[in-house]
């Protein structure tokens, strides 16, 4: 076996997956499977994964019918991705003067850069699939449903998100367990004067301009992590990275390699001699350098395992980044 960059170190290892990097999402819409090698084969999935069996009473010693969940599979191959950051004795002193642990901070730093990069490759992913519509503005000869959610006058949200998990339910098979979206957009819907928002006739309309833990028994991930669209030295455009969609998805509760589920994510950590994850490492610098490097790492490969459980409500907002006037 070998091994793909320094050793870890468990205590910085350990540190930076309980440290949590806000608006990161990837680990839950493509949760991560143990690889058991640096590449294999994985099961894909469609709608046939999720009808029921028609099962038939045994006839004397007839055999038992063979039941198969996947309907093919493919190959990944995981990619090791790292990253390293020096550790100085002038950032070590600066860190102490403010009662910091210096090797933490940097590992914690590297963990974010990290899981951006994968934040942006699932969602990149995920954006390749199919299976969507397209909202437009109000029309009223040739567009009155599909209208974009911030239009409060003639939108119907909620009548749309209903539609299309109907709509998910009878091309996939099974109902969705995630609804995917941006702050924006929770905003939009959470205020909208299409939703619900009394208990009584006596009680004002809320206030929070949230809509809690699920929606139509979906729960809600929030993937509120932006992301910088320009190059380096132009004036930042600053986007949501899961854009401005809704994603419908069907995620397995408890995610194997051979789970029925929207994507997975394959990291064959172990295999290499650390851990499922991002680990952590530091070592010296090469003959003449100060200090000491702290480098982070994950080797992964991330993969659609059932494009079927997948459903994109795209352009929600017309307004997708509000402005303040």
């Amino acid at each position: 076996m070998i091994t793909a960059g320094p050793i870890y170190e468990p205590f910085l290892t350990d540190h930076v997956i309980n440290y949590p990097v806000a608006g990161a999402v990837a680990d839950i819409v493509c949760p991560r499977v143990r690889a058991e090698s640096d590449r294999g084969e994985y099961e894909v999935y469609d709608k046939t994964s999720f009808k029921v069996v028609n099962i038939k009473p045994r006839v004397g010693m007839a055999s038992a019918e063979i039941h198969k969940v996947s309907s093919g599979s493919d190959t990944y191959e995981t990619k090791n991705y790292p990253l390293r950051m020096p550790l100085t004795n002038k950032f070590i002193k600066e860190q102490q003067k403010i009662g910091k642990n210096p090797e933490l901070t940097r590992a914690e730093q590297l963990k974010s850069a990290l899981v951006r990069a994968r934040e942006l490759r699932v969602s990149t992913a995920f954006a390749a699939v199919t299976n969507s519509v397209t909202l437009l503005p109000y029309n009223a000869s040739t567009n009155t449903f599909l209208v974009q959610m911030d239009d409060f006058t003639n939108s119907k949200p909620f009548d749309i998100i209903q539609y299309y998990c109907a709509y998910f339910a009878m091309t996939c098979g099974i109902l969705p367990n995630k609804i995917l979206l941006n702050p924006f957009i929770e905003y939009t819907l959470a205020t909208h004067p299409n939703r619900d928002t009394k208990s009584s006739q006596n009680v004002d309309k809320v206030s929070n301009p949230s809509l809690g833990n699920t929606l139509l028994n979906m729960e809600i991930v929030r993937g509120f992590m932006p992301y910088d669209t320009t190059k380096a030295g132009r004036t930042a455009s600053n986007s949501f990275i899961w854009g401005n969609n809704i994603y419908l998805l069907y995620i397995a509760p408890d995610v194997s390699s051979e789970s029925p589920t929207a994507a997975k994510t394959f990291d064959s950590g172990e295999f290499e001699g650390r851990t499922t994850g991002i680990s952590v490492a530091q070592y010296a610098g090469n003959a003449g350098e100060p200090g000491i490097y702290i480098e982070a790492q994950e080797s992964v490969d991330e993969k659609i395992t059932c494009s079927s459980a997948i459903f994109i409500i795209k352009s929600v907002l017309a307004n997708a980044t509000p402005t303040v006037d």
